[in-house]
């Protein structure tokens, strides 16, 4: 999608207009291969979870999956699909599970070296919580 954004400034305010401008490009196959919309790919700055990685979404103002069990030595990837900013910080300071606010399509990733039961939040939203159970 392309958008148009007209930016007016005058003394003292600034005016900003957004408007989506649908794209004239369609989505194309020749039948063997399925065709590529652009929905696939996650948004600018994430990254997919890799091998030996565990991906949590935070979508709805919710981790998702809100529990997850993993391997001692998995890494989490958590990426946040919303507008809103969001962050992970782990109810045990000592484990050092604290991301920055991550903005639309950032990521962060944790590598749990230790077995155990690990709850977590979103300190901008504390109502969200999640859980890691390492095996």
């Amino acid at each position: 999608m392309i958008v148009i954004a007209v930016i007016i400034i005058s003394v003292g305010s600034v005016y900003y207009f957004m408007k989506p401008v649908p794209s004239a490009v369609q989505p194309v196959s020749d039948g063997n291969i399925p065709a590529v919309t652009g929905d696939e790919n996650p948004p600018i700055g994430a990254s997919p979870a890799k091998s030996g990685e565990t991906a949590v979404s935070i979508k709805g103002f919710a981790f998702n999956p809100r529990v997850v069990t993993i391997e001692k030595g998995t890494s989490v990837r958590w990426t946040n699909d919303e507008v809103v900013g969001h962050d992970v910080v782990g109810d045990d300071a000592s484990l050092g599970l604290r991301s920055p606010i991550m903005p639309q399509g950032d990521s962060y990733i944790f590598t749990f070296s230790e077995a155990g039961t690990f709850t977590y939040y979103c300190g901008v939203h504390p109502s969200m919580k999640g859980t890691v159970i390492v095996k």
